[in-house]
């Protein structure tokens, strides 16, 4: 059986048409093409490979960051995530009541110097204005009254049943940290 001839078709660089003489020519006969061609994909390959080397750097920098930079940039994500499912079902401070303070921030009902254990709990983080959060200790009496509406008896009963010490690792944290990053850009994106 005799091969099928070669369809004709567009050289990558100059876009003369040509038949090929192989089924996988990419450009025509013309050296100068050929060479054009291979320079661009060496670019590419190149590129591809010093992307992937930058990747790689960044990642081992990470690994060598201390465990309290993880902590923190976790505590970060989930305490933006916490503050925006908040602000977006409309829900008051949970303290005071107040829904128009100066500022927002994330509270913790067991705040994180007694209990690194609950420190990314969602039912442990809610919506709190500056003022309480930051002057007023979290008022927790109010917070621990207001707490059994929103999230049910049960949950607080949960929350505080949570052992205190926890040590966390950094791949730990890396995945709480991914999970509240892609969590709240879902959130942003159906908002949006």
């Amino acid at each position: 059986m005799i091969p099928a001839k070669p369809k004709p078709r567009k050289c990558k660089v100059c876009l003369q048409p040509f038949v090929p003489s192989r089924s996988i020519m990419p450009t025509c006969g013309a050296i100068k093409c050929q060479q054009e061609f291979a320079l661009a994909h060496l670019e590419k390959v190149k590129a591809k490979e010093a992307k992937a080397e930058r990747q790689r750097i960044q990642q081992r920098k990470v690994a060598l960051r201390p465990l309290q930079w993880h902590l923190n940039r976790t505590q970060d994500a989930v305490n933006l995530l916490r503050k925006t499912q908040d602000l977006m079902a409309g829900l008051p401070c949970i303290s005071c009541g107040c829904t128009d303070p100066d500022a927002w921030t994330a509270g913790h009902f067991i705040p994180v110097g007694r209990s690194s254990g609950a420190r990314f709990d969602y039912a442990n983080i809610h919506l709190q204005c500056h003022q309480d959060n930051f002057f007023e200790g979290g008022r927790l009496t109010d917070y621990e009254a207001r707490l059994p509406t929103r999230i049910g008896q049960a949950e607080v009963d949960r929350v505080k049943s949570i052992p205190h010490k926890r040590t966390w690792t950094r791949e730990e944290l890396e995945v709480i940290y991914q999970k509240a990053k892609a969590e709240l850009r879902e959130l942003t994106k159906a908002k949006g």
